[in-house]
């Protein structure tokens, strides 16, 4: 009897274990980095929204200017804040499921400029610039070396006779 009570009480401690653990790890890690996803989406969601206010600076009414250039520059802030929110973001950004933080960075950059540039910039270095912005961004979707590596073990075929 006293068997069947430890190993009932042995397991449902390692269940509790293994759950807090699984709510750690999915805190601290896998919600950051699932977040920071999402402000990128809503970042090429943006830069295709207001193309044509970023690429015809000064045109238009003064409240959709503003509009634009508060939604781009929160963009920025947000990426930023998301990036640094991320534990162990060099692991994150060596396995590609995070940008690289140099590209952030430049990124950020790009999009403050941006938002700087909605009333009196050049129309076409605005465009360059979320252009690049996309790039910059869109280069974690790229597979690393250890996915295509592992990748070609484990999905590779031989030819058909």
């Amino acid at each position: 009897m006293s068997d069947a009570l430890l190993t009932s009480a042995l397991t449902i401690i390692g269940g509790v274990v293994v759950f807090s653990l699984s709510q750690i790890v999915q805190k601290f890690l896998i919600e950051p980095v699932h977040e920071q996803a999402k402000v990128i989406g809503e970042i090429f969601f943006g830069l295709v929204y207001y193309g044509d206010r970023y690429a015809n600076p000064g045109v238009g009414k003064p409240e959709a200017m503003a509009e634009a250039a508060d939604d781009i520059r929160r963009y920025a802030s947000r990426l930023e804040g998301t990036s640094h929110a991320i534990r162990w973001y060099k692991l994150f950004e060596f396995i590609r499921l995070a940008p690289d933080s140099k590209d952030v960075k430049e990124a950020v950059r790009h999009l403050i400029r941006i938002s700087n540039s909605i009333y009196t910039g050049k129309g076409r270095e605005n465009s360059e610039d979320a252009d690049r912005v996309k790039s910059l961004l869109s280069a974690s979707t790229k597979k690393s070396r250890i996915a295509r590596k592992w990748g070609r073990l484990l999905f590779w075929r031989r030819p058909a006779r």
